[in-house]
C-alpha cells in the first residue's frame, strides 16, 4: 500500500474459466484466510469435485486446510516451486 502497510489477497479461481470462486484480503498471511477462501470455493462448486492447486506455504499445508480437503469436494495438488530445466 502507499502508506507501507501490507495486504494479502487469497483467492481461488477456476483454472479454465478464470472465474473467482472465493477470495479475501487480510492484514496477515495465515491458515484461516486459506480456509475461508477454500470454503467459499467449495460452496460455489456445490457437489462438483475439483482440484485446488496450492504452493507449499504453511498457510496452505496445515491441519485446518487438511480437514476442508478431506470433505471430498476438493482435491489438493501441490504446485512445484523449484522447477529446473
Amino acid at each position: 500500500m502507499l502508506d507501507g502497510t501490507r495486504a494479502y489477497l487469497h483467492a481461488v479461481s477456476d483454472n479454465c474459466s478464470r472465474r473467482i470462486l472465493g477470495w479475501t484480503v487480510a492484514e496477515r498471511l495465515n491458515q484461516m484466510n486459506t480456509c475461508s477462501v477454500v470454503q467459499q470455493a467449495a460452496t460455489c462448486l456445490g457437489q462438483s469435485a475439483a482440484k485446488v492447486y496450492m504452493d507449499s506455504g504453511v498457510e496452505n499445508l496445515n491441519k485446518d486446510v487438511d480437514k476442508l480437503i478431506e470433505c471430498g469436494t476438493l482435491e489438493r495438488v501441490i504446485a512445484l516451486e523449484d522447477v529446473t530445466f
